[in-house]
């Protein structure tokens, strides 16, 4: 389905609430629920596979509910409420107002404020199974309410998918909106591209950083083999020349395909957080038995080095702090942003002012 013809791809025109409703559809035998979203002139609306629906994120989110979505309806469906005739009713679940996230062909995101649904919800397209072959794979959605209530465009995999929003929006509520430091608010700039994809890692970071978001947590293991370690991660698999445990000191590192299977003797697992990731730098913080602490994958030509965060054997004695590897880090990134002041790199970076200005000089922007 083209852009043009796919309906969620539709863009609010004012960026107010718009109404949405949730129906109990009746009829002679059967009866199953419709949601439905107000968007211009026609709505948005979805099938629910059953007659139930909750406003509770854990529950919600263990039991996704199937969902079918129509074609584009006139707006007159958002009032149907009483008999239509002997064999149709539609009974009103909840209603209320709603505001749009993230759209794209596969990901509609909407935060809802009925009398009953409240916070954000998604719905995502899913692989038809056998039961519903003969559905159009268009058709076939899920939908539940995330225990993670932040905005898909500021989550990790949508920065890791180079996701922006279409120029003037920002796929978020206005409560989520007044979060944003304003020398940061890509929407409102009309920002699109690279420069609105920076302008959002680094809302991110902020956010993080105030604890307003937490850091999205994944499984890992840390496997011995007979001549390497081999480090699981959801999106990476790593082949390592020594046992990051036992050694401080640089560890070589190969890039292995996912789709590897390798088995070997699991001497540690828990939990990784992705905390920042480029084309040549991710860093992440580990919190497994025996594996913790920060720790940067940074590229060096065709090669990969694992390093410890390490506080700076030589401590700068500008304002008496520290800066690690991510800080500088930081720092660069920052400083490449002309809207970005010295005060709010210092704030994102934790240091001060004469600590970034020190670094941007050593590293040629001042």
């Amino acid at each position: 389905m083209s852009e043009k013809k796919n309906m969620f791809l539709d863009l609010p025109i004012s960026n107010k609430p718009a109404r949405f409703v949730i129906q109990e559809h009746i009829t002679d035998e059967l009866s199953h629920l419709d949601m439905r979203f107000a968007v211009n002139d026609h709505l948005i609306s979805f099938t629910l596979d059953g007659s139930k629906i909750t406003n509770d994120a854990e529950e919600s989110s263990n039991n996704k509910i199937l969902v079918y979505s129509k074609g584009r309806q006139h707006l007159d469906w958002l009032e149907l409420n009483g008999k239509l005739s002997d064999v149709v009713e539609y009974n009103k679940i909840d209603s209320g107002l709603y505001e749009m996230g993230t759209q794209t062909s596969e990901l509609f995101e909407v935060f809802l404020q009925g009398s009953l649904m409240k916070g954000r919800f998604i719905f995502r397209k899913k692989v038809p199974s056998n039961l519903e072959k003969d559905m159009p794979k268009s058709l076939v959605w899920h939908a539940w309410k995330p225990i993670q209530q932040r905005p898909f465009v500021l989550s990790r995999k949508s920065i890791a998918d180079k996701f922006v929003p279409k120029k003037g929006t920002s796929a978020m509520s206005k409560e989520w909106e007044g979060k944003i430091p304003t020398a940061l608010q890509w929407w409102s700039k009309n920002w699109t591209g690279s420069q609105a994809l920076t302008a959002i890692k680094e809302a991110r970071k902020i956010l993080l950083k105030r604890n307003i978001l937490t850091l999205e947590q994944l499984d890992f293991t840390l496997q011995k083999h007979p001549s390497s370690w081999i480090l699981h991660m959801p999106s990476m698999i790593l082949e390592l020349d020594a046992n990051p445990i036992d050694k401080n000191s640089p560890i070589k590192a190969m890039k292995r395909s996912p789709s590897i299977e390798l088995h070997g003797q699991v001497i540690d697992k828990g939990k990784v957080n992705p905390i920042e990731s480029t084309d040549n730098l991710i860093s992440l913080k580990f919190s497994g038995n025996k594996l913790r602490g920060y720790w940067t994958l940074k590229k060096k030509d065709s090669d990969w080095i694992l390093e410890r965060h390490k506080e700076d054997i030589i401590p700068k004695k500008i304002a008496n702090i520290q800066l690690t590897d991510v800080q500088k880090h930081q720092i660069s990134t920052l400083s490449k942003l002309k809207f970005v002041e010295i005060s709010d790199i210092s704030r994102v970076v934790g240091c001060s002012k004469s600590t970034v200005m020190y670094h941007q000089r050593k590293e040629g922007f001042r």
